[in-house]
């Protein structure tokens, strides 16, 4: 329903309008009235004067070109295969599957890695919203535009994934399945090979799916990080440029993803050590001696869920499950701390300086043991310092 309020007169009465009904009103009279009289326009001209579709004041939902969407993306804190001690980012070629939602043109042009350094969790922050705009640094770039990070360093971070997890031999034998099931049948979705668990088999249909030019396949890409301070808090952020083009046709600058709106948070960890190569005299804990200096560069402003914001970190720890206990010198038990560092490449242990009997330990002298459940492990005992 239309209400022309330019011809809408106090001595008529006001139209009732029934409940749901999509409402028009006209409330540019007077600029309408003299563009009618400039222009020479009668009222049977009215829909060539009057302003909005068809004469009806309308919103019109603009579509505006944005960057390209963030690509998938994980975190690993423990170095990776084998490395240097560090952080590792992964991330996938979404980005570059996704055409620019208003010119349908694929113009992907490169990715930002960054990290948010000196993040102490001030008060109104978590690791789930994210560090302050300030906070974030970008690492590197790609751009397969401008070639600083043309293909060939797009390939310098291409990364083939579940090797820790399949053989070469597996995986290619499992793709290759996968392929000849989709090449016969390109509308189904394959089941997943016997004793293959779901997010792996999500990655081989992935890697498949890329090899047969399929849509939903997927390439993937690491980047290392060996600058960091190990248990300091830091988040990380993958995100896509794209490209443009001026009224001449010149190649411009695009737009940029925002890194707040793709990260992650990890706090770099120490491996374990296997049982070939165990050394207990590498165990140690960080900081010693714990004094109020060295605490402060990684204490996090505190919260409800961690009162006090510090810890101290024991480190390199044996590759199993076992416990750390923690002794005064005179024998008493302050805490225990159990572990698992079987299953995974991290063994790190963070203890918050808070008794068993949940009150903060007083200066002094503490002896810990570091005991595994497998026998390919000695027990070791060390001590550290604590000064308040």
């Amino acid at each position: 329903m239309a209400i022309d309020t330019c011809r809408v007169e106090l001595r008529n009465p006001i139209p009732i309008v029934p409940r749901g009904t999509t409402l028009y009103i006209n409330n540019d009279c007077v600029r309408e009235r003299d563009f009618q009289q400039m222009c020479g326009y009668t009222d049977d001209d009215s829909l060539k004067y009057r302003t909005g579709v068809d004469g009806k004041e309308t919103q019109i939902h603009w579509i505006v070109g944005t960057a390209p969407p963030a690509p998938n993306m994980r975190i690993w804190p423990c170095g990776h295969e084998g490395g240097p001690v560090g952080v590792s980012v992964f991330w996938d070629n979404f980005s570059e599957s996704v055409p620019d939602i208003k010119t349908q043109q694929f113009d992907f042009e490169g990715y930002r890695v960054w990290r948010a350094d000196n993040w102490t969790r001030p008060l109104g922050s978590s690791e789930e919203n994210g560090p302050g705009a300030e906070l974030w640094k970008l690492l590197f770039q790609t751009d397969v535009i401008n070639n600083y990070g043309d293909d060939s360093g797009m390939e310098r971070y291409r990364y083939e994934p579940l090797r820790r997890l399949l053989t070469a031999a597996q995986k290619e034998s499992f793709v290759q399945t996968i392929k000849q099931y989709l090449t016969e049948f390109p509308d189904r979705e394959p089941l997943c090979p016997q004793g293959v668990i779901q997010e792996v088999c999500d990655t081989l249909l992935a890697l498949a799916r890329w090899d047969l030019g399929l849509e939903g396949g997927r390439q993937y890409y690491m980047y290392n990080d060996t600058a960091v301070h190990l248990g300091r808090p830091y988040f990380y952020s993958v995100t896509a440029l794209d490209h443009g083009y001026d009224d001449n046709g010149n190649l411009q600058e695009g737009k940029i993803g925002d890194p707040s709106s793709n990260f992650r948070f990890v706090e770099p960890r120490s491996g374990p050590q296997p049982a070939w190569s165990y050394d207990p005299g590498k165990i140690y804990v960080v900081p010693n001696p714990a004094t109020k200096e060295s605490l402060q560069p990684w204490t996090l402003d505190a919260n409800q869920n961690d009162p006090t914001g510090i810890k101290v970190e024991f480190r390199n720890l044996p590759q199993s499950r076992g416990m750390i206990r923690v002794y005064t010198l005179s024998g008493d038990l302050v805490v225990e701390l159990p572990f698992d560092a079987s299953i995974t490449a991290c063994a790190c242990v963070e203890w918050d300086l808070v008794s068993r009997n949940k009150q903060d330990v007083a200066s002094g002298v503490y002896l810990y043991s570091v005991e595994s459940d497998d026998a390919n492990f000695d027990r070791f005992i060390g001590k550290f310092v604590v000064i308040r």
